[in-house]
């Protein structure tokens, strides 16, 4: 197209498009007044499931009209229960579709490359309302006409669809998604099974998920009863959550086969509220970790893990033959679990390890780049002596040769508790307690 040439809807057609075959006879007639949607004659009529929508996106494909969902609105978040409860089929307050040749999308970001699209800019849209009543949709009358394309012509080189997943693979890919699968692993285990898709699919999934999630704790508890889950709670004065305790029958019966080591730890950012996330862990027969309860606390104080572990002594009785407690340097819990418990408490390897790194900086300990890398080597063979007197050795040649103010940290704070942080303490503690760790070794 010459730079003289008027821009048109019909200069943005393919060369298939300008070339097709014309029509004839009874078709050629039948596009003059196809503008007009067919839809208009769903008005007025109640769609009582999601199906009964999605049947008629098909019917209209009879009459060469194609129709894409655009956007659409759950029920959840009304305010009126018994609009959201009246037909569990029906699932969305307001559900969009538009024509395929509609508008084109427009981009915020500067500068983004040219794309070549099938969009013409059609206006022709089609709104689905739940009822006042909650029990079905309606068809809204606002139906556009068809513009800027002929229904006929372009019916015959329609773009690519997206191929869609039925139910059975969208609850395999909720289930992925549950636990955490991206998405392009999700599309393999997918083609592996002969199924094919797009990652919009897999985000469309993601994107509804989320929308279902449950938004307050009656949610919560009623998913839990539906999963066979063992609970408890704590609210404080104004009935607002405290403390929520988990476990399961599975979990349970794990603990009492290999109580031997318990692990507690807390972790941030899995929860929109950013309440910390406790985890509770053993390790089996084959050196794994197992969670055998996890819930959410609101603070990490005293009294609140003192609640956990109460709660975790009332609902796992394997806590009773465990031998030893193994988490990072919080002091609190640490506590808690010699009072509650009364355990031998030990320092995990990979704690132990991030806290002196975090420690001996070359600002804080006023050393070399040189100095630095000395005192981490011999920290790292001290974390991993094997026994005591390879210990003793490692830290007099320590003491001989690293700068004043690393030695001062080291005594202070770890050298005294040296047989709470070196993993060999804790190999000797329970090798002779339980025989499937014997056989690790």
């Amino acid at each position: 197209m010459s730079s003289g040439d008027e821009f048109t809807p019909q200069s943005k057609l393919s060369w298939q498009q300008k070339n097709a075959e014309p029509l004839k006879g009874v078709e050629r007639k039948t596009a003059q007044y196809s503008k007009k949607s067919f839809a208009c004659n769903y008005v007025g009529r109640q769609f009582k499931s999601d199906d009964a929508v999605y049947a008629v996106i098909e019917e209209l494909k009879t009459h060469k009209e194609v129709f894409v969902q655009r956007d659409e609105k759950p029920k959840t978040h009304l305010k009126n229960h018994l609009r959201i409860t009246a037909n569990p089929n029906v699932t969305r307050r307001l559900w969009y579709f538009e024509c395929v040749y509609g508008t084109k999308r427009k981009t915020e970001s500067e500068g983004h490359r040219k794309a070549n699209s099938h969009k013409l800019g059609c206006p022709s849209k089609l709104k689905f309302k739940l009822s006042k009543d909650g029990t079905h949709y309606q068809l809204s009358s606002e139906i556009t006409e068809h513009e800027q394309h002929d229904l006929q012509l372009l019916a015959k080189v329609l773009p690519p669809v997206r191929p869609q997943l039925n139910e059975e693979n969208k609850k395999f890919v909720q289930n992925h998604l549950r636990t955490g699968g991206s998405n392009m692993k999700i599309l393999l285990e997918l083609k592996k099974t002969g199924v094919h898709s797009g990652l919009k699919n897999i985000t469309n999934i993601k994107h509804a998920q989320k929308q279902t999630q449950p938004s307050s704790f009656e949610d919560v508890k009623k998913v839990l009863n539906e999963e066979n889950a063992i609970y408890d709670y704590v609210v404080d004065e104004n009935n607002s959550l405290e403390g929520l305790f988990i476990t399961t029958p599975e979990m349970k019966h794990t603990y009492n086969c290999f109580p031997e080591i318990l692990m507690i730890d807390s972790t941030y950012g899995l929860i929109d509220n950013d309440y910390p996330l406790v985890i509770a862990a053993i390790v089996n027969g084959n050196g794994i970790t197992e969670i055998i309860s996890f819930g959410i606390l609101t603070q990490e104080t005293e009294v609140h893990y003192s609640w956990f572990i109460d709660c975790l002594i009332k609902y796992l009785p394997g806590c009773k033959q465990t031998l030893a407690f193994v988490s990072d340097k919080d002091m609190v819990l640490r506590k808690v679990i010699k009072d509650k418990l009364e355990l031998d408490t030990y320092i995990c390897t990979f704690h132990v390890l991030q806290a002196f790194n975090r420690a001996i900086s070359m600002e804080k300990m006023s050393i070399t780049m040189e100095e630095k890398t000395l005192v981490l080597q011999y920290l790292n063979k001290l974390t991993y002596a094997p026994d005591e007197n390879s210990y003793s050795s490692i830290y007099q040649e320590f003491i001989d040769v690293a700068p004043t103010l690393p030695i001062e940290y080291f005594n202070k704070n770890w050298h005294p508790i040296k047989g709470e942080w070196v993993p060999a303490g804790l190999i000797v503690a329970l090798c002779f307690t339980c025989p499937w760790l014997q056989g690790m070794l």
